[in-house]
């Protein structure tokens, strides 16, 4: 009788689940940003967000919807928009605002970190300020399904009014390009696992996100859905359109292993209190801020790092709470200062009622600064910087951020235009610059500008044309020694042209002058005296 043998077999690994990825795609994000930070005074106006541009001076970046209406739309120039709306009555006059990319980028990471509740794996692009992709590989059926997650989502973002638009796909590219040019907001699309090809086929070619010359190219060749460009051989796009193309296919189609920056939970430093019996006594409270204080500079010292903006929310119940917010200069772990400036601020804003509860906690947090120890160490180096951000803490509590001020440079050849001002709490624009010392005896610019007057200086000059005195508040002012000239000129772009010839003038009595004549008639002026 022969015998068989039944030998064990090994079972198969399961299959790896199919990728599911989710996109939210925020329209107009720098306008939405801006509303989200503006006062409801400001809401009502429509706004204009513009830029600097190399060739042609400010063009507009973002425009409110009413405004988009009337003519103005992204990449006009901001001078022409402004001419444009001259001439039509209809509306409020617009705001015109710098756009802060920066900003732009912090908000939205700072709304995907609150992301991290629906998915562990959050996700930004490099190059894109307005999406946010979250990876639902295996978490649906946690929440019921797709539909069931894409509530909870809706719910935790409804109060903050963000409007956006969402999809769910196979791969990232997909889910963008089918959120960005298929979804409406308030109505999801979701695509079937494997279905991925069908829903994008009748999408526009801009959702491959090409460069300008390919997307051109390929409206030339009569090519306007991605469909028309899935049937086609690869290898003839690659050759005859771009390379790019059959790459950006792989991505939209899930063929490609796609890579975006990751966006860490947001880590909170915070510490909370609340008692039995309701503290009155204002020491007493400010006794236990302080043990708050130290538990949240503990944490933020733990990993190197140091706040720039602290907030104090204080339970008054059943009065309305009261919530402070002290605004640092520079990233500290400084309770004591701390503790100053919320005294500051709670001698004008006393809770109503007793105090029930208490939470501290860093809203916003920056690396500090370190130095390296010193052997002889006098300690009067860091002596005026820090009392410098000490008077400033105080004066921002007092008066509040947006009243104290700092000058930002420009790079603008207009002297009186060379500069903005700024919240000294807000961080300084990538468009500035600082100049460099002057390698004279005394500066190339004065530290005070003095405004231009309507008619020029009287003047008397050499039969070479040298400078040899001007009247100045009814007295003559003799010149002992004139340097220059430093010609300085406006581009065509902003308009009214501007050319002047700089010249820096000491007088006989030592004092040291900045004056300029007008190339267009010739007329000299006074603008500042160095100190």
């Amino acid at each position: 009788m022969k015998r068989t043998t039944c030998l064990p077999v090994a079972p198969s690994p399961p299959l790896p689940a199919a990728l599911r990825v989710a996109c939210l795609w925020f329209p107009a994000w720098p306008l939405q940003r801006r509303r989200a930070a503006s006062q409801e005074v400001e809401r009502a106006r429509p706004l204009i967000l513009s830029r600097a541009d190399a060739r042609r001076g400010l063009v507009i970046v973002a425009a409110s919807e009413e405004l988009v209406a009337r003519g103005v739309h992204p990449g006009l120039p901001l001078a022409e928009a402004q001419a444009l709306l001259a001439h039509d009555a209809r509306g409020l006059a617009p705001i015109v605002e710098e756009h802060d990319r920066l900003a732009d980028r912090q908000a939205l990471v700072a709304l995907a970190q609150a992301c991290h509740v629906f998915s562990p794996q959050v996700a930004v692009a490099d190059d894109r300020d307005d999406a946010i992709w979250l990876e639902l590989t295996g978490l649906a059926g946690l929440w019921g399904g797709e539909e069931p997650w894409l509530s909870q989502l809706a719910a935790h973002l409804a109060p903050a009014g963000w409007v956006y638009t969402v999809a769910i796909a196979d791969s990232f590219a997909a889910a963008w390009a089918l959120a960005r040019f298929a979804a409406q907001p308030g109505t999801p699309q979701i695509i079937a696992p494997g279905t991925t090809a069908e829903a994008v086929a009748s999408l526009p070619i801009e959702a491959l996100q090409l460069n300008d010359n390919t997307w051109q190219t390929l409206a030339r060749l009569g090519l306007r859905e991605v469909g028309q460009l899935i049937d086609l051989p690869r290898g003839s796009l690659a050759a005859h359109v771009a390379a790019q193309v059959p790459r950006r296919l792989d991505d939209l189609q899930g063929r490609a292993a796609e890579v975006l920056e990751g966006v860490a939970p947001a880590t909170r430093h915070e510490a909370a209190a609340a008692w039995e019996l309701p503290l009155e006594d204002l020491e007493i409270l400010l006794r236990e801020l302080e043990r708050l204080l130290a538990r949240v500079a503990e944490q933020l010292a733990a990993r190197h790092r140091g706040a720039t903006q602290v907030r104090v929310a204080l339970g008054c119940a059943p009065a309305e709470p009261v919530v402070i917010d002290l605004h640092l200069f520079r990233p500290s772990l400084d309770v004591r200062h701390w503790l100053e400036l919320a005294r500051l601020q709670l001698d004008r804003r006393r809770p109503g009622s007793g105090v029930l509860s208490a939470h501290v906690e860093a809203r916003r947090i920056a690396p500090r600064e370190q130095r390296q120890l010193e052997l002889f160490s006098t300690g009067t180096r860091d002596a005026a910087p820090r009392q410098l951000d000490e008077l400033l803490g105080r004066l921002i509590s007092r008066l509040g951020y947006r009243a104290v001020s700092r000058v930002e440079l420009l790079p603008e050849a207009q002297p009186e235009r060379a500069y903005r001002t700024r919240s000294v709490v807000a961080p300084v624009s990538r468009g500035g610059r600082r100049r460099r010392a002057a390698t004279a005896s005394w500066p190339l610019r004065p530290a005070t500008l003095l405004p231009l007057a309507r008619r020029p200086l009287a003047v008397r000059c050499s039969p070479r044309g040298a400078l040899q005195a001007f009247r100045w508040q009814g007295r003559e002012l003799p010149v002992a020694h004139c340097w220059g000239p430093e010609c300085i000129e406006t581009g065509w772009w902003r308009g009214r042209f501007v050319r002047r010839d700089y010249y820096r003038v000491e007088l006989d009595d030592g004092r040291r002058a900045w004056l300029f004549r007008r190339s267009a008639d010739g007329g000299w002026f006074l603008h500042g005296w160095f100190d």
